[in-house]
């Protein structure tokens, strides 16, 4: 109940019933103790609505001061602010400043940090490969240090962003450029998996579109590049299972670095490929014609992996000797293409394709590998022997 009053007085009688005092002059009294706001108040009025209202006003304000009492310099903040935001833009912006502050303030870097411990114990585990291991350990790191090291809960959709126009305008390429804001997008996703920060803006962002230009190798150039490959064995003696199984095996590169030529079986005229970050990576490959033959002529003597351990960059480094030495440049993917393109003219049988070059479909398989490759040059290509 409340402690504030409204009393009504009989204005034709006096006061107290004494009459020799004078009637009362108001008709209605609001009545407050001084209990309430530190002083006694007494207000009177003519009228039972202006009574009623300024009743209810002292309530409001009763009410107000004990459900959210304000120190002083939270008032005076308040004050300064009144006439530049209405009550409810001034809701708004604390409330976004309450779930701005809400989250750790983690920086970048330590939460990148954070993640690449989590995906070495993935590895360790055997939930992801070393390829993907390697590729977090590298690029992780980098990417505080391109975004100026902010905290994790300041990075915005305009900040990613502005990284994207940024790697970009140092020439770096749409597909790595995407690479790279996936790694970030894992990272920041581990934020809000541990409550650190509420969403990852990453998700909201339009990547760079991927150069999707397939390019092939001319069967000549192709047999340049075998020849010279055997003839610089002694210098760089691990490109031609490079170049044979990249060719006319329709590997990616990771997958050559995972096959063994105990994969290799030539008594059913096809090699094994394991399983990797990609779902329909794990198959059964026909060796065809020139991997055939290439093949019986390193069994069974070669043992273990095709490329004996050494590295992606390390392989690469080997075949820019090669393509400096023969004249001849294999653009990126370019040996898996050619292999696609070709064997898709070649025996006309996009499921076929598909199966050996791990697609999901035939028709992502005919989207991508429809070439202008004439049958003659096809029936040129798988001819090339070593």
């Amino acid at each position: 109940m409340s402690k504030i009053k409204l009393i009504t007085r009989d204005t034709s009688q006096p006061k107290k019933d004494d009459p020799t005092q004078k009637a009362y002059r108001y008709k209605y009294e609001v009545l407050v103790p001084a209990k309430l706001f530190g002083k006694r108040i007494r207000q009177y009025f003519k009228t039972k609505a202006g009574a009623n209202d300024y009743k209810l006003e002292l309530e409001n304000k009763l009410q107000n001061e004990k459900l959210t009492p304000l120190y002083q310099d939270i008032h005076l903040c308040a004050v300064r602010f009144q006439k530049l935001l209405t009550v409810g833009q001034m809701e708004a912006a604390l409330t976004q400043a309450v779930s701005h502050y809400s989250q750790s303030s983690m920086s970048l870097e330590e939460l990148a940090d954070s993640f690449v411990d989590q995906v070495t114990r993935d590895y360790k585990r055997g939930v992801v490969g070393k390829r993907y291991w390697g590729d977090i350990k590298s690029r992780a790191p980098k990417l505080a240090t391109w975004m100026g090291c902010p905290d994790a809960r300041d990075i915005t959709k305009e900040m990613v962003e502005g990284f994207i126009d940024k790697r970009l305008d140092a020439e770096m390429k749409p597909r790595t450029v995407v690479n790279y804001c996936r790694i970030l997008s894992a990272i920041l996703q581990k934020g809000v998996n541990d409550k650190v920060i509420l969403e990852n803006p990453v998700s909201n962002v339009r990547m760079p579109k991927p150069d999707s230009t397939v390019h092939i190798i001319a069967p000549n150039d192709l047999r340049t590049l075998l020849s010279y490959a055997g003839r610089l064995s002694d210098r760089i003696p691990l490109i031609t299972p490079r170049l044979m199984f990249g060719a006319f095996g329709g590997l990616r590169t990771s997958e050559i670095e995972r096959l063994t030529w105990e994969d290799v079986r030539l008594d059913l005229g096809q090699f094994y490929v394991s399983p990797g970050k990609t779902k329909n990576a794990e198959r059964w490959v026909v060796l065809t014609p020139p991997l055939l033959t290439y093949c019986e002529k390193m069994l069974p003597e070669s043992k273990g992996p095709v490329l004996q351990g050494y590295s992606e960059n390390y392989i690469l480094g080997c075949q820019r000797k090669l393509c400096k030495a023969a004249g001849v440049n294999i653009p990126s993917n370019a040996l898996r293409h050619s292999y696609g393109s070709h064997h898709l003219v070649h025996y006309n049988k996009p499921s076929a394709t598909a199966l050996e070059m791990g697609h999901h479909s035939p028709q992502e398989t005919f989207n991508s590998y429809r070439r202008a490759v004439t049958k003659v040059q096809a029936a040129a290509y798988w001819g090339i022997q070593v």
